[in-house]
């Protein structure tokens, strides 16, 4: 058998066995995803608790949250968020949602809202209070613990080396050992040979 020939089939084969049902459970994944956004009234409903403190596993949230929990995110009207729920909003510092508990609501004289948070394991209040037009979601209390260690490691650019590294290795280990028919297609030219 022609040599080039076996790396070919051995191609196909981890095309068809690895790359297709990859590609297949990122389109489930991201459909899931949209989906649950949209029962959920918000573009974001899954976070990822990330690490915000020192040693890694505390974070401002601890212990109700540890670094590396996801959480089932709703969106939310200013209106229906109450002292003690767990607000996602954005700050201008970071890129990264906080995740914070409503310890007080101020009603302003305009009618709008703007909500005090702390973190859990935070000994003071958050030094700016949350707009409602701020609110990206309120935790529902549903979270998986530490699933999301995978996706802080790869939000890393070092995290990100090691995952791609480990994908091609991977990939090229399965090309390489992968079980084809070695054996000459029938009608070629050795099994054409009469003895």
């Amino acid at each position: 058998m022609n040599p080039k020939s076996a790396i070919g089939r051995r191609i196909l084969l981890f095309l068809y066995e690895v790359v297709l049902p990859t590609v297949g459970l990122l389109v489930l994944a991201t459909v899931t995803y949209l989906v649950t956004g949209l029962a959920m009234r918000t573009d974001t409903p899954i976070r990822v608790v990330q690490i915000d403190m020192s040693p890694p596993w505390v974070t401002s949230m601890y212990p109700t949250l540890m670094a590396g929990d996801i959480i089932l995110v709703e969106g939310v009207r200013p209106e229906e968020v109450k002292v003690g729920d767990v607000i996602v909003f954005p700050r201008s510092y970071s890129t990264t949602p906080i995740i914070h508990r409503v310890i007080e609501i101020i009603h302003l004289a305009s009618g709008n809202r703007l909500f005090r948070t702390k973190g859990d394991y935070n000994a003071i209040p958050d030094s700016t209070p949350v707009s409602g037009e701020d609110l990206l979601g309120r935790w529902t209390g549903l979270k998986v613990q530490l699933l999301g260690f995978p996706i802080i490691f790869a939000m890393d650019p070092a995290g990100r080396a090691v995952v791609i590294a480990l994908i091609v290795a991977l990939s090229v280990h399965s090309i390489l050992t992968s079980d084809v028919e070695t054996s000459e297609p029938l009608g070629s030219a050795e099994s054409a040979r009469v003895s």
